[in-house]
């Protein structure tokens, strides 16, 4: 059990380990050229990311323009699969860095079937293992067929029922992550709540929605390119480096019956009148912009 925590710090999987302990000596070689060849890639990923910090470092963001291309094909961080033992014995987490992917979705009888179906034959008729050895094809659940999903490169939302349709269908007309066509936004029109199970009032992504609607101060807007359905568009998002949001604030702010606290189970739970928040919300940040944030710019 030393040899393996020992070796666990150099970065090798419990897969390797095995193999360099009980495998044959070819083996063990083949994992260390492996890991060693991981490495020198992700050093001259390191190399590459620190020149091109010392170059904003030194000329500030005025030249990100002409750095786009290279931090275009710079490798993200984390490059490797970073693997934890399971609760189950022999069950392992794979922790997986940012990829991409092409998916396959389904909406109808024997969706699973379908979608593989569909993906094998992208997969033969692309040549993609040819291309990439070591590409990873896998499934996902998808438990209700009738879940409809929004349109939106960072902040899509899944609804089911018979307002489904209406709560998602407008989200790609935004240019902003919680906009007036959102699911979070459009829940005040139709008398929606929003739930939380857990002490995480700290998330409410609907106050996000608030924040387009004031624009306090302390938020910069920034411009991002992203591929929605294979075509190219520009976001609108904020920037509130410095800034640490407070959203569990909202429960100052409320009282029952717009909040009502509860236990789920053994889970702090809240139940929230959309409508209630979106008017307290933004007549508290309108009248104090800093209320749902703290400054951080010491702690950076």
């Amino acid at each position: 059990m030393e040899k393996v925590l020992l070796l666990r710090k150099l970065d090798l999987s419990l897969r390797e380990i095995k193999a360099l302990l009980s495998g044959s000596p070819s083996a063990g070689k083949a994992v260390l050229g492996y890991r060693m060849g991981a490495m020198a890639a992700e050093l001259s990923r390191l190399e590459k990311a620190r020149r091109l910090l010392a170059g904003l470092f030194e000329k500030g963001m005025e030249i990100f323009p002409d750095l786009q291309e290279e931090l275009s094909a710079l490798p993200s961080p984390g490059s490797l699969l970073k693997e934890t033992v399971g609760s189950g014995g022999e069950a392992r987490v794979l922790l997986l860095p940012p990829f991409r992917a092409a998916a396959f979705h389904v909406v109808g009888p024997e969706p699973e079937e379908r979608a593989g179906a569909i993906a094998s034959e992208f997969v033969q008729k692309s040549g993609l293992y040819a291309a990439k050895p070591d590409a990873r094809m896998f499934g996902f659940n998808h438990p209700n067929p009738g879940v409809e999903r929004s349109i939106h490169p960072t902040h899509s939302a899944a609804a089911s029922g018979k307002l489904a349709h209406l709560l998602t269908v407008g989200h790609q007309m935004d240019d902003v992550a919680v906009g007036p066509h959102s699911p979070f936004m459009l829940l005040p029109v139709y008398g929606g709540k929003l739930l939380f199970i857990g002490d995480i009032l700290h998330a409410c992504t609907f106050m996000h929605g608030i924040e387009e609607i004031v624009h306090p101060p302390f938020l910069r807007r920034v411009q991002q390119a992203f591929v929605v359905n294979g075509e190219e568009r520009l976001y609108w998002g904020n920037d509130n480096f410095g800034w640490g949001a407070e959203f569990q604030r909202i429960a100052d702010i409320l009282e029952e019956p717009d909040m009502k606290r509860g236990q789920l189970l053994a889970a702090p739970s809240y139940l929230i009148d959309s409508r209630a928040l979106l008017a307290a919300g933004l007549a508290r940040m309108r009248a104090e912009p800093y209320y749902f944030v703290t400054d951080i710019s010491r702690w950076i």
